[in-house]
């Protein structure tokens, strides 16, 4: 999978970047929607792209690689003829495809856009985080950027993990332990003040990436795995996926902002250590904001 993603994130913009600073093309329109599929290509990985995964300053390198290949192509290219050879079916089986992908990325870009607002009334929050560099997996008001979006109650919710010095979620291309996972055991505070409607511990833990038949069942039955469930500020705040026996508050304690709860794991329907956070009321996801930031994927934040 880690192999997928650096295929896609990497070489592909690399490809991209070769055509347009040593390419020919036939024609100014064919120029013109090549650099356009290839900056809504590059513009969809920007903010839609995992980059936990390769690492987040590739994802800034990208861009910067687009942009300096597409000013040089354009004057490298900016005599040619307005149009094509008209009867040459390559060509406009070219045209067509710049076209049709264009539009396809376009989309997810336009949606990616789209869910960077809450345009809702939000709850604001203490970051329940520490000492790290965090990277949103999951978030924002559309499914292009935050799977979450299509379950009712998860509507606003976050994905987070934390990045080492690479700007990598783990400290290993292919992650095989949890423990190779920058995140993992991370003590988690209580990003509000109230009361612990539901705290449960003592459920085990899977190995990364263990969504298959054999854990089916149990992520089925237990999908937050070891969480807890705090009533605040006119919401319910679920916090998942704990290490089992990290607990520390107990159903009906009251808690105050800041106090610990426990540590990050992988416990529940999850396929690696991370943090999930989301607040509801009467079962109706409700926008999350830290320090009046509403976060979406690929956001960062820089906790002390």
């Amino acid at each position: 999978m880690t192999l997928f993603y650096w295929l896609i994130y990497v070489l592909v913009p690399l490809v991209f970047f070769i055509q347009l600073w040593r390419g020919k093309f036939t024609s100014r329109r064919a120029w013109t929607l090549y650099t356009v599929m290839a900056g809504l290509f590059i513009a969809y990985l920007f903010l839609v792209g995992r980059w936990d995964v390769v690492g987040y300053f590739p994802r800034i390198l990208i861009v910067v690689m687009f942009l300096t290949a597409a000013v040089r192509s354009f004057f490298k290219n900016r005599d040619l003829a307005r149009r094509g050879p008209r009867k040459s079916w390559k060509y406009r089986f070219n045209l067509i495809t710049y076209t049709a992908l264009s539009l396809y990325f376009g989309a997810f870009v336009l949606l990616a856009l789209w869910g960077m607002s809450d345009r809702e009334k939000p709850v604001h929050l203490h970051f329940p985080l520490q000492d790290g560099v965090y990277h949103v997996v999951h978030g924002g008001s559309t499914t292009a950027i935050n799977y979450h979006h299509t379950h009712r109650a998860q509507a606003y919710a976050l994905d987070m993990v934390k990045l080492n010095r690479a700007g990598m979620r783990a400290n290993h291309l292919s992650p095989e332990s949890l423990r190779q996972f920058v995140i993992y055991q991370d003590p988690l505070y209580s990003p509000c003040s109230g009361e612990v409607i539901q705290a449960v511990d003592g459920l085990k833990e899977l190995e990364p990436f263990e969504m298959n038949r054999d854990t089916q069942s149990y992520r089925q039955q237990h999908p937050t795995g070891n969480h807890v469930r705090i009533g605040c500020k006119g919401v319910e705040v679920v916090i998942a996926h704990l290490v089992p026996g990290s607990l520390q508050v107990e159903k009906g304690q009251r808690i105050e902002a800041g106090d610990p709860i426990g540590r990050v794991g992988n416990s529940g329907n999850t396929s690696e250590p991370h943090l999930h956070i989301h607040a509801e009321k009467n079962g109706q996801g409700v926008p999350i904001r830290f320090g009046g930031r509403f976060l979406i994927r690929n956001s960062l934040v820089f906790s002390r």
